[in-house]
């Protein structure tokens, strides 16, 4: 997403989808990323400031939409998630996942999480001074050799 390559994404997603058993560990799993890439971002430094002085929810909010591969809702159904993830609460993140099912299906949910996840790589690589997509690629080749081991 990052890179704007939408049929790269679209193969990515599908990989990953059909990687679990279950749409809700891949949904988690997700999460679990975007929270430490959100620390990290925060981390980085204090003197940060959002684009356009908004807060740091809303300018993540508006970039995962930007990339076009989910809608308002899905995202806003990815970040609430979060919450429930970070206090470690797998009763409240499946209740998440089940009320988010209602209204969406799982290629769009998976799409607003993925998208939440880019949106953070961008505020990642912004605070940080490096290039979204050398930030995004750290990250790939991370996990690559993570899988690997």
């Amino acid at each position: 997403m990052v890179r704007s390559d939408v049929r790269g994404t679209d193969l990515l997603l599908r990989d990953l989808k059909y990687s679990f058993e279950d749409l809700g560990e891949v949904l988690v799993a997700i999460s679990i990323a975007t929270l430490e890439r959100l620390e990290a971002a925060v981390a980085a430094g204090p003197s940060f400031q959002p684009r356009d002085g908004r807060p740091v929810a809303q300018e993540l909010l508006s970039l995962a939409q930007q990339f076009g591969h989910c809608d308002h809702e899905t995202v806003h159904s990815a970040a609430w998630r979060l919450d429930a993830v970070r206090q470690g609460d797998r009763h409240q993140a499946s209740l998440d996942i089940e009320q988010a099912r209602s209204t969406a299906s799982e290629d769009e949910l998976l799409g607003g999480a993925t998208a939440l996840l880019a949106a953070t790589v961008v505020l990642w690589a912004r605070r940080t001074g490096q290039s979204t997509t050398a930030a995004a690629s750290e990250l790939c080749l991370a996990a690559s050799l993570d899988s690997a081991a």
